[in-house]
């Protein structure tokens, strides 16, 4: 797995998997997904996804990388908006 990023919530790491590359700026794009933290049971929670992210509290939020507009979704992916 490469990724740049990387949180720990409660018992789950929140990561983005590098796909490709931004062409403006260079950074890492790709989908965010999350695992526990044995590496078990990865799963994608959104795609397209620039590097950039953060998880507080029960939100994540981050930037999609086709429109680079700031969104937020719940931690169980409820309530995706801008």
């Amino acid at each position: 797995i490469t990724a740049v990023q990387m949180f720990l919530h409660e018992d789950r790491i929140y990561y983005v998997r590098q796909q490709r590359w931004d062409d403006i700026n260079q950074t890492p794009q790709g989908n965010l997904c999350m695992m526990n933290k044995d590496g078990s049971k990865v799963q994608v929670l959104i795609p397209r996804v620039k590097n950039y992210f953060t998880v507080h509290g029960d939100t994540i939020y981050y930037t999609d990388w086709d429109d680079r507009n700031i969104y937020r979704a719940g931690i169980d992916i409820s309530d995706i908006s801008i």
